[in-house]
């Protein structure tokens, strides 16, 4: 597959938006806000300084999560087999419902994709962690920009290293994108659409970088029919970090969770068609919900591979 563009398109700046200036081949500025962004270490840093300090808690708290729940520790092998973990522990199951849901995002979402564009097309991938799933899209012919907080070398965007596809790594945050208007042909949130404090501005924002026939995909973010159910999940895995990690890892205003309600209705608000692809995960996640009714338990968390497009 050839690519359409030689390089990933120009950033913009965070802030303003406006066109930034290569002051080096390692640095941005821009004149409007007098700032220079810089890569370092192979990352472009693009956040504002006060967005920075802003999650600096959320980045500590999930950073020794992440580490403590063993992430990256077995160095380059570990990377070289992802998604596909083996082992019998929670990391491991984790790793098998990603490999199941990228089989199925290839199958029915990317493929169609690459149909359309057989060149290769820009792609954001939000929540982009390790980079594992930039590595994959990369590797497939597509200009790839791998997005997170996170810039560490366990676990976060500083893992680029362990991979060979041609990607670029980026700080930045999901409401303060910083891409041209209309310069991206996929967004996709990788299990982290959940983690934004406002789902309809971040939405907005995946609109403006979009072109007009761009597709946004939710890929691994808990769903629920009840919100109640949703709200007690989030009770229940605080608890459980602060016993296991000592840490709540609630910093931001994150709801942690969707409801089928809930995106109905901003996809209404935005003009938005919402489509649905749920993976096969197997008989004993089929049955859950019937269990869960059945022993009076709260509702199980869905994940689904979710689709939103500009209606025309």
């Amino acid at each position: 597959m050839n690519l359409i563009r030689k390089q990933f398109p120009d950033f913009v700046c965070p802030i303003c938006g406006g066109k930034l200036i290569r002051s080096n081949p390692e640095a941005l500025f821009c004149s409007h806000d007098q700032l220079f962004f810089h890569r370092e270490n192979g990352i472009w840093k693009l956040m504002a300084p006060q967005r920075l300090e802003y999650y600096k808690k959320f980045v500590q708290d999930y950073e020794k999560i992440r580490f403590a729940e063993g992430r990256g520790a077995s160095g380059q092998q570990y990377f070289d087999a992802l998604p596909y973990i083996k082992g019998n522990n929670d990391l491991a199951r984790q790793w098998q419902i990603r490999s199941i849901s990228l089989r199925k995002f290839i199958s029915s979402i990317l493929k169609p994709f690459e149909s359309q564009h057989p060149k290769g097309g820009v792609i954001l991938d939000l929540g982009a962690g390790c980079c594992w799933f930039s590595n994959i899209l990369a590797k497939r012919g597509h200009l790839v920009g791998a997005v997170d907080l996170l810039t560490n070398q366990f676990d976060g965007l500083g893992c680029h290293q362990f991979f060979s596809g041609d990607f670029v790594p980026i700080q930045a945050e999901f409401d303060h994108l910083p891409q041209a208007s209309h310069s991206v042909d996929m967004v996709i949130y990788n299990a982290s659409f959940h983690y934004s404090e406002d789902y309809f501005q971040t939405l907005e924002e995946a609109l403006r970088i979009l072109v007009p026939n761009g597709l946004i995909v939710i890929i691994d973010s808990p769903i629920y029919s009840d919100p109640a159910s949703g709200s007690q999940m989030v009770i229940e895995r605080t608890k459980e970090y602060v016993h296991k990690y000592g840490v709540p890892s609630n910093s931001l205003a994150s709801e942690n969770y969707l409801t089928y309600n809930g995106l109905e209705t901003i996809a209404k608000k935005l003009k938005l068609t919402l489509n649905y692809c749920t993976p096969f995960y197997g008989l004993a996640w089929e049955i859950k919900p019937w269990r869960a009714k059945a022993l009076g338990q709260r509702e199980p968390a869905r994940f689904h591979i979710i689709t939103l497009s500009r209606r025309f």
